[in-house]
């Protein structure tokens, strides 16, 4: 019942994103833009927020709320201290925290896609589909996240105090997402990072030669950060700590395989910034973006970064698919577009796809939730 319920309700908020998104879509203007927008984001804070025990950090927060409770602090940095504290003093429940830090982030999502209006109902169900996961669990990452989406999206209407200050606040909320910067100044400063026949040749030996034995050559660089209190619990377990896989890693072939629809973001993509289509901005982020996904070979830690790329590899996937659409005359277009639909249906499975477990998939109003330190000592007697 518990799994039923799981799969049924993200079943439901796929399809309450794809129905608004569409609405969104087919808007003639922007002014009814929040009056469709504000059901998906409801369903998502529900859906999300109350859920219980969600993934690892759900648990391992849990506890760090309690301090805040308590009325002491913690190391944490001082702006997500500071958001916390407040729900704290206000003796609100858990799930009351949660359910903000889930409302955060599909507010931005929505936020940050409100320029690209006709690609909504591709984009922000791809987008969902492909983070939800990673939300729930990397609560602190994705609070700084929708921060800087936010101030992209300020920065983009030239507010740039108020989009900086942002920035600031996202990097207040984790002190990890300075490493981001530098990557959205590269993409706004240069014309083009690499055209296509080069950014896919790139991706290519990318796949070919580049594993986590490289990046492990350059551990020595983490070493600096090895006695700062905030970072020291990645090296509690050794480099093993950092370099920890996410998933399983495929096979050379199956990873070329499926990188085929970035092959057609960023093809398609740079044919749409010739044509003013997308900017230049968008067209970089997509190959950096690429690039970052296959240097990351799915470890952990460096999969957080392309995480908070991947929101302009779903805005790029969604100018590209309506125009392969709106142009299937060609065999190429066709096969393209088949690995594109293939790609987004693999998202909305994902989200959708149950635990193996039912203390990982329960909600707040089931009778027989276990205790945070208890599914905390489940998942370490699983090895997890």
């Amino acid at each position: 019942m518990i799994t039923f319920q799981y799969i049924s309700l993200h079943f439901l908020l796929l399809v309450v994103l794809i129905f608004f998104c569409r609405k969104i879509s087919d808007a003639r203007d922007d002014s009814k833009y929040w009056f469709y927008a504000r059901f998906p984001i409801i369903a998502f804070t529900l859906e999300e927020g109350l859920r219980w025990g969600r993934e690892t950090d759900w648990s391992l927060y849990y506890n760090v709320y309690q301090v805040f409770l308590r009325g002491d602090w913690t190391n944490h940095e001082p702006l997500f201290q500071v958001i916390w504290k407040i729900f704290a003093w206000c003796h609100c429940s858990y799930p009351v925290v949660i359910s903000f830090s889930s409302f955060l982030f599909i507010f931005s999502v929505f936020v940050f896609f409100k320029p690209y209006r006709n690609v909504v109902w591709v984009a922000i169900p791809l987008c969902v589909g492909n983070h939800l996961i990673a939300a729930s669990n990397t609560i602190r990452w994705y609070m700084a996240i929708s921060m800087i989406l936010i101030a992209l999206t300020i920065i983009k209407q030239k507010k740039m105090y108020l989009g900086v200050g942002l920035l600031l606040a996202s990097f207040l909320i984790h002190y990890g997402i300075i490493v981001l910067i530098p990557i959205f100044f590269l993409a706004s400063r240069v014309k083009c990072v690499a055209k296509p026949k080069w950014a896919i040749l790139t991706c290519v030996l990318l796949i070919f030669l580049f594993d986590d034995s490289v990046l492990s050559n350059f551990s020595f660089l983490f070493n600096l950060f090895k006695n700062v209190e905030r970072f020291s619990g990645y090296f509690n377990y050794g480099m093993e700590g950092l370099f920890n896989h996410a998933q399983e890693q495929k096979t050379i072939f199956a990873t070329l395989f499926t990188f085929i629809p970035y092959f057609a973001f960023i093809l398609y993509g740079y044919h749409l910034k010739r044509d003013n289509k997308i900017s230049c901005f968008l067209y970089n982020m997509i190959v950096l973006a690429s690039y970052i996904k296959l240097v990351s070979v799915n470890l952990e830690l460096f999969v957080r970064y392309y995480n908070a790329v991947d929101f302009f590899v779903c805005l790029v996937a969604g100018y590209v698919f309506i125009y392969l659409r709106n142009n299937c005359y060609r065999t190429q277009h066709v096969i393209f577009i088949l690995f594109i639909v293939f790609y987004i249906l693999r998202k909305f499975l994902y989200m959708m796809h149950p635990y193996d477990y039912e203390e990982y998939m329960m909600y707040v109003w089931n009778n027989n939730l276990m205790d945070p330190n208890a599914i905390t000592a489940f998942r370490s007697r699983l090895g997890r």
